[in-house]
């Protein structure tokens, strides 16, 4: 169904032969194939298509590469990591290891995001509708998503390339400028596509240019560790800085540039499960994150001081189990130099955007240049290991660290 249909908005629509046959599967009938492998095992590398020039599948799945990765694979509910034992997860029956159980898939998350209402007098919804195109993300588009010489889901020495993010792309002097920024490149990508896969956008936009829109929402946790706690402050205000200089991205048109947002203001309230951890609700002692009058510091009046739970953290990701040298590690410094404003962009000098959405053509041609099986001669060695490579910070401050 997938490699016979057209894109359509809000489902897939039979192209071709597919158009055709599809009414007579859903009526029960048999419909003539091609296939590739053997037809009394019918293993993962059996292919079936339409037509004799048919797309096969490859040989490696995206679980294969990331457990060759070392990162994660079939689940196996002893090795959670902090992540899923915070946040829950649910896995089917076939993703055990034999050695697994089966009586226990599933672990409830202990966190609870709740909405964010935007503070009154402080944004609006902007009527105008821009027509754009929103593609989602396509694992099956190797040059992005592996690294290697040969970027291919076939090639059994190709590894994740990281983790998708998109990255804050106005510093506060650029924000006057930054709706016609966005408005300019989501217009820019019209025409490049079918209609049907149109998106109709509308915006909340400041009141005052270059204003900030102001949400207030709530997280509710339960029964977490000192860590746990710790953890989600690192993620949610990018480890304490007090200068507050990261941005993360939500919502929709992230690629190209709505949805920068930052933790402004928070206060923490917890309870202690027992006499050490009520010993480690203190109030704010430190000028980081004491509430001032600008809110420049990152605590509201009343809050619980941030900064144990942030040591705690730091203690649990610097174990010899872990990482020592965390956070000089690569993942956070690229987690940091993603969620810098303007850190990503043209090369000083250089007019050529790296950043820049590629036309549909550039990526028929990147794909062909990376494929394994191809008329191309391997790429030479000196290719890039990954594309899109993120730039790492290489000075963040964690006021905090007691190391």
């Amino acid at each position: 169904v997938l490699i016979n249909s057209k894109p359509s908005k809000n489902s897939r629509k039979a192209d071709g032969s597919w158009a055709v046959l599809e009414a007579t599967l859903n009526a029960g009938k048999r419909i003539p194939v091609f296939f590739i492998g053997d037809i009394a095992k019918q293993d993962n590398r059996f292919d079936i298509g339409l037509t004799r020039l048919f797309k096969r599948g490859h040989d490696y799945t995206m679980g294969d590469v990331l457990q060759a990765a070392g990162h994660g694979g079939k689940a196996n509910k002893a090795k959670l990591d902090i992540t899923e034992a915070l946040f829950g997860m649910v896995y089917e029956n076939d993703q055990w290891d034999s050695d697994g159980t089966s009586d226990a898939l599933a672990a409830k998350s202990r966190v609870a995001f709740g909405f964010a209402r935007l503070r009154p007098k402080t944004g609006k919804v902007d009527q105008n509708i821009i027509r754009t195109v929103m593609m989602g993300p396509r694992g099956s588009f190797a040059p992005f998503y592996l690294s290697g010489r040969i970027k291919d889901w076939s090639d059994k020495e190709a590894r994740p390339a990281g983790r998708k993010r998109y990255f804050p792309r106005f510093p506060a002097a650029a924000l006057k400028q930054s709706a016609s920024a966005i408005t300019s490149r989501l217009t820019s990508w019209q025409g490049q596509y079918p209609a049907a896969t149109d998106s109709r956008l509308k915006f909340l936009t400041p009141l005052a240019p270059g204003g900030e829109l102001v949400f207030d929402g709530e997280i509710r946790l339960h029964n977490v560790t000192a860590a746990e706690i710790g953890a989600l402050l690192f993620a949610l205000t990018h480890g304490g800085d007090p200068a507050k200089p990261y941005r993360h991205m939500i919502g929709r048109a992230k690629n190209a540039g709505a949805g920068q947002t930052r933790v402004k203001s928070l206060a923490l309230a917890l309870d202690g499960n027992d006499a050490d951890a009520r010993k480690m609700l203190e109030m704010p002692q430190k000028d980081w994150e004491k509430p001032g009058q600008n809110q420049d510091g990152w605590l509201s009046a009343k809050s619980h001081s941030m900064e144990p739970f942030l040591q705690a953290f730091a203690k649990y990701m610097r174990s010899p189990a872990n990482i020592p040298v965390w956070p000089n590690a690569p993942t956070i410094r690229e987690f940091l130099g993603l969620s810098l404003p303007g850190n990503v962009g043209p090369p000083p000098g250089e007019a050529v955007d790296p950043t820049a959405f590629l036309k549909l053509e550039m990526f028929q041609k990147l794909r062909g240049f990376c494929k394994l099986h191809t008329a191309h001669a391997d790429p030479p060695t000196d290719t890039p290991l990954r594309y899109l490579a993120a730039p790492q910070a290489m000075h963040a401050i964690f006021p905090w660290a007691n190391w």
